[in-house]
């Protein structure tokens, strides 16, 4: 589970881990396809919009995909980039992480609600 005060995941086999510190292929998201088909659809339609566009359009187009104080004169290759990320990231998907101690496999729907544990099977 995920402990927001001190920033770390605790496996149920007690091993923690801050953000910065997990294995390289320990933390992923699951997607339903048929979210990543109209998602890669509205993707290419919004960056349409923004590659050519001018200063106005640019800066409305990005107060809209991002928080207030993004800035709105940055490297296009970087606001591409972002808004693929966050776009990915509120798009239905489970977050995952698997545990390089035990191998359990930790899944969450929606940081509203608790981490779900799996225990592989012994051979």
């Amino acid at each position: 589970m995920w402990d927001p005060e001190t920033d770390v995941f605790v496996c149920k086999c007690g091993l923690e881990v801050k953000p910065d510190e997990a294995i390289e292929g320990t933390t992923g998201l699951l997607k339903p396809l048929h979210n990543q088909v109209e998602l890669e659809s509205l993707q290419a339609t919004e960056i349409a919009k923004l590659v050519g566009a001018d200063e106005g359009v640019r800066a409305d187009w990005i107060a809209r995909h991002f928080a207030r104080g993004y800035p709105a004169d940055g490297d296009i290759e970087e606001v591409i980039l972002d808004f693929l990320y966050f776009s990915h990231r509120n798009d239905g998907c489970t977050a995952t992480f698997e545990c390089p101690e035990c191998g359990r496999l930790a899944l969450l729907h929606d940081v509203n609600e608790d981490w779900r544990f799996y225990k592989p099977e012994s051979a």
